[in-house]
């Protein structure tokens, strides 16, 4: 996408639109109308290819956004389930072990790890 924005960019420098903006309204200034509308004409078929590539990097730049944040949501998923397997393996430890063992305080240090 940055590749795209510049492309752009330097697409409009080398069009120098700026110099034919000044030059059409010193066409007008000076009466010469017909060349002023034909420079202002190309002038805005220019600006409306610009707009659609910035649409195009706008649409391109909403993707990729869009792809990290199902990437995010699926990893957060992903950790999500391990950590409850794991929970249901501590609960189940748990419940075989005898009150005051060292495995059930082994398993509470395990579960405060978790949080």
């Amino acid at each position: 996408p940055l590749d795209s924005l510049e492309k752009i960019l330097n697409e409009m420098k080398e069009r120098r639109f700026g110099e034919k903006f000044e030059s059409a309204g010193e066409r007008i200034m000076s009466g010469n109308l017909k060349e002023a509308t034909q420079m202002q004409f190309e002038l805005s078929q220019g600006l409306m290819q610009m707009q659609s590539g910035l649409q195009t990097l706008q649409h391109q730049l909403m993707q990729n956004q869009q792809r990290q944040i199902i990437s995010k949501m699926q990893k957060i998923q992903k950790d999500l389930l391990t950590l409850s397997k794991e929970q249901e393996e501590i609960k189940h430890e748990a419940q075989k072990s005898t009150q005051g063992s060292s495995k059930l305080r082994e398993l509470a240090r395990e579960q405060m790890f978790h949080f």
